[in-house]
């Protein structure tokens, strides 16, 4: 994954993935639960900022409607 390139992600029923704007798991992180677009990473603040990411397969699924769930914090 080249740094500061990802622009939309796609997430797998049953898998998380969180999205950190510096290297080795540091800075803002949003965390995705469903895919997300180039317009929602923009509405984040967060197209194009990537350079480090997790992918993590949760134990049950996660039910959820239409809106897209995502969490957005400082580390």
């Amino acid at each position: 994954i080249m740094d500061n390139e990802i622009s939309a992600v796609h997430v797998p029923a049953g898998y998380r993935v969180i999205l950190f704007d510096l290297e080795n798991f540091k800075g803002r992180a949003l965390m995705l639960t469903e895919d997300a677009s180039t317009e929602f990473l923009n509405s984040k603040n967060f197209n194009n900022v990537t350079s480090s990411l997790t992918v993590e397969e949760l134990e049950k699924p996660i039910e959820t409607d239409t809106r897209l769930m995502a969490t957005l914090y400082d580390l």
